[in-house]
């Protein structure tokens, strides 16, 4: 009896084991499958949100850009609104003195003239009139002729227009 039990303990032991370990296993597998599943389904998620956000971001640049278009039509068409512009869109006198620092190499020669040239529209406009000025034209002509070809052509670049 004492070995019945023996080895009925053996056997249970071996494969009573090798039952819980297959349980175990098929557990084991069919949760991989049921993440497996997840996985696909958030990856099916996350390329649905990427169309969504590409689609919104397309939209986002086309309304921009009508927005852009809608406001360059006003000012071709109604450009007595500059008149109406407020006054913070002028240059600021640091703005004014970083300008002719930069075209004329001095700073403008009065509080009245350097708030005159803060009266003009931008930067650019203000470069524009620095540079079609006597004094900058005289030190144009001081130059050689290979350095004049160079300011010439990188004032040409900027887009700036000035009488020779």
């Amino acid at each position: 009896m004492v070995e019945t039990q023996r080895a009925k303990s053996w056997y249970w032991r071996l494969f009573g084991r090798c039952g819980r370990m297959e349980a175990s296993f098929h557990t084991v597998t069919l949760k991989l499958a049921q993440l497996d599943i997840q996985l696909a389904r958030t990856n099916q998620h996350l390329a649905f949100l990427q169309e969504a956000v590409q689609i919104a971001t397309k939209s986002h640049e086309q309304y921009m850009e009508n927005i852009v278009h809608q406001v360059a039509q006003i000012q071709i068409i109604s450009p007595e609104l500059n008149q109406y512009q407020d006054k913070s869109q002028q240059l600021s006198s640091k703005n004014v003195e970083q300008v002719f620092m930069d075209v004329l190499g001095r700073g403008p020669e009065s509080v009245e003239v350097k708030n005159h040239h803060a009266l003009l529209e931008s930067e650019q406009a203000l470069r524009e009139v620095l540079i079609c000025s006597a004094e900058f034209q005289s030190k144009l002509a001081g130059l050689s002729e290979y350095a004049r070809d160079i300011f010439q052509r990188q004032i040409q670049i900027a887009g700036v227009t000035y009488g020779d």
